[in-house]
């Protein structure tokens, strides 16, 4: 691992530290650089047809990243189809995606691959049209058509592969939070290009397709890039990005293709554009954290510059558009850790590193009350040490707060590899307790968001050795387990 010595300032001592992963920064750095400009990063992946539930008509369909495992494949059947009273289409089933999959920008959609087979013997010879529909929510996007599909048999062993080609579309862009990718099949008695019945019956008792198995994997491709908008002011990697109250995102420090930044923007999501702010952070500083407190400043947090690692912190004042140095500084020197807002309006600081991995913790009481009146006075608020640190040290990890107000600490890397572990932070005791219950694979670099129903889905990350994962995994409280 790359080390370097640190020169003295009147921030740190001399002193050697260890840098973050100096080959995956620069990685990162690439990714910013080319971020800044209009052109998009394309990447192409299958959606698998999957089902939960029965293997007949299972009551639960979805799409995901992962190709199926089971041998026996599930199956999905159309209700009635009928040539007379012109022919209507029939639903054979609808299959959504977690928006959390389908986060930037569709610009292209491959075939699907599906295979067939009749719900009734007596249809043998039965000839039938398909078509799929890919929606945005419950616009259409794009569809695709074959007619006259022939040798569908009742043998699920014989099933028909049969492939649709969608049309072209206009780009179309995914929040990744509510818009929702889905995929309909629907089917009807096979017909000509103009429409005319092909040779066959007349009628069906259904369509049969199947799915979710080694040798039927259902799929289709698409590909996505980042969200269409306008370039930022500046190229940056390893900078803080805050949703403020405005609905404006303040992009905050980071590194450039100069060394590290002291300039920060606004993001406009409406506009998709962004403005370059006149005033500068105080320090120039990246891995740092951007906490937004109830007063609706934004804390920044530690880091590092040029030089190394930094003590200092900084308020954003979004009236004012200006960044101030705080006396209190952290007690510890780090990046790469997390500062989490807590439901009584302190913010914890876990983790991060400066040699290593940390185990400290400490918390910033942003938040003073006179006779039950809450005042604010962020130059009064102080770092303090907590006496009990994270049990596994760690950086690169996750904190999310549940809907109890307890700190859910997942992941990370330590000083001998990426991690599995996970603990709680309890505000009331201010502990930290190990869960029993691992993460299913080591992550760090992931994403931990609090889902409405209380669990907290977990999603990427590095695996260990660079590899990124496309794997996702949920945390339940009440079991304190990950699946």
């Amino acid at each position: 691992m790359q080390v370097a010595e640190v020169v003295s300032s009147s921030r740190l001592t001399p002193r050697r530290l260890t840098l973050r992963h100096s080959r995956r920064a620069f990685s990162f750095l690439l990714a910013g650089i080319l971020s800044a400009t209009p052109a998009l990063a394309q990447s192409s992946a299958d959606f698998f047809l999957h089902g939960a539930g029965a293997t007949a008509n299972p009551p639960t369909l979805f799409l995901d990243r992962t190709a199926p495992t089971d041998t026996t494949a599930k199956f999905k059947d159309s209700t009635s189809i009928n040539f007379s009273g012109g022919n209507p289409w029939k639903e054979v089933g609808t299959w959504p995606a977690d928006p959390a999959l389908t986060a930037g920008t569709l610009s292209a959609l491959s075939d699907l691959h599906v295979w067939l087979g009749l719900k009734n013997s007596d249809d043998q010879g039965t000839n039938y049209d398909l078509q799929a529909e890919v929606y945005k929510n419950s616009t259409l996007v794009s569809s695709g058509l074959t007619r006259c599909i022939t040798g569908v048999t009742r043998n699920p062993a014989l099933a028909k592969e049969a492939l649709v080609a969608f049309s072209s579309f206009p780009p179309t862009d995914f929040n990744g939070t509510s818009d929702q990718l889905s995929l309909k099949i629907l089917t009807r008695i096979g017909t000509n290009p103009d429409n005319t019945k092909c040779p066959g019956h007349n009628n069906a008792v259904g369509l049969r397709v199947y799915f979710d198995a080694t040798t039927r994997q259902a799929r289709f491709g698409t590909t996505f890039g980042a969200a269409t908008s306008g370039p930022l002011t500046q190229a940056r990697a390893g900078h803080s990005a805050t949703l403020l109250p405005s609905g404006n995102v303040l992009l905050a420090g980071g590194g450039g293709p100069a060394g590290v930044l002291n300039t920060a923007e606004l993001f406009d999501p409406v506009t998709l554009s962004a403005t370059a702010l006149p005033n500068t952070l105080t320090t120039p500083r990246t891995e740092h954290t951007a906490t937004l407190l109830p007063q609706t400043e934004t804390l920044l947090i530690a880091g590092q510059d040029s030089l190394g690692l930094l003590f200092s912190t900084e308020m954003f004042n979004p009236g004012a558009q200006t960044f101030r140095e705080l006396s209190p500084n952290v007690q510890v020197l780090r990046s790469g850790h997390t500062a989490t807002l807590l439901l009584d309006g302190r913010v914890l600081v876990t983790g991060g590193q400066n040699a290593g991995a940390l185990s400290s913790a400490e918390g910033f009481n942003a938040q003073t009350v006179v006779i039950f009146k809450p005042a604010y006075d962020p130059e009064a608020g102080t770092f303090t040490l907590l006496p009990n640190g994270l049990l596994t040290p760690r950086w690169d990890h996750t904190a999310t707060v549940l809907a109890d107000g307890r700190v859910l600490i997942t992941g990370g890397r330590n000083g001998t590899g990426v991690l599995a572990s996970a603990e709680l932070f309890d505000p009331a005791t201010e502990t930290f307790t190990a869960l029993s219950g691992q993460l299913t694979i080591p992550r760090a670099g992931h994403t931990a968001t609090l889902l409405p129903d209380g669990r907290v889905l977990l999603l990427g990350g590095d695996g260990g050795g660079g590899i990124a994962l496309p794997t996702a995994e949920v945390f339940t409280p009440s079991t304190g387990t990950f699946s």
